[in-house]
C-alpha cells in the first residue's frame, strides 16, 4: 500500500497495523483521509472506522475489504467509511477513491443517521413488545 507515498499530490502521514496506534495518528496528524485495511478482522475494522469517525468526523473514509458484501458495505457507511473497495484495487482506483470520497462523504452521513433511526426504532419496538 505505500504506492501512495509515490503520489505527488499526497501527503502519507502514517502507516498502522495496531489500531491504538493508527487512532493516535489520526489524532496527531488529522488527516484529511484515511484508508483502513483488511489485515484487520470485520467487527475491528468496523470499530476502527466508528472510532476514526467519531474523533474526526471530517476524515474520508476509505476501507479495504477482500470482498464486497452487500450488508457489510452498507454497515461500513453506517460507521462513516465514504468508500469501500475490494483490496486487490489498483493504485489508480485507491487515488479515485481518495479523491471521490469528500463528496460521497455527505451522502453517507445521511446513510448513517438513518441506520442510526433505524436502530432506534427497532429498540423502541422490542421494548414496547416486552412490557
Amino acid at each position: 500500500m505505500f504506492a501512495l507515498d509515490s503520489d505527488p499530490l499526497l501527503d502519507a502521514v502514517g502507516y498502522s497495523l495496531e489500531r491504538a496506534e493508527a487512532l493516535e495518528l489520526v489524532v496527531a496528524y488529522e488527516p484529511d483521509a484515511v484508508v483502513v485495511g483488511w489485515n484487520v478482522d470485520d467487527a475491528a475494522q468496523l470499530e476502527l472506522c466508528e472510532r476514526i469517525h467519531d474523533l474526526s468526523p471530517h476524515v474520508r473514509l476509505v476501507a479495504l475489504r477482500q470482498r464486497l458484501v452487500p450488508h457489510e458495505v452498507e454497515e461500513l457507511f453506517a460507521a462513516g467509511a465514504a468508500e469501500c473497495l475490494e483490496s486487490s484495487c489498483s493504485a489508480d482506483e485507491l487515488l479515485h477513491a481518495i479523491a471521490d470520497a469528500n463528496s460521497r462523504q455527505l451522502v453517507y452521513e445521511r446513510a448513517r443517521r438513518e441506520a442510526e433511526q433505524r436502530s432506534l426504532r427497532k429498540l423502541l419496538s422490542n421494548l414496547a413488545a416486552n412490557a
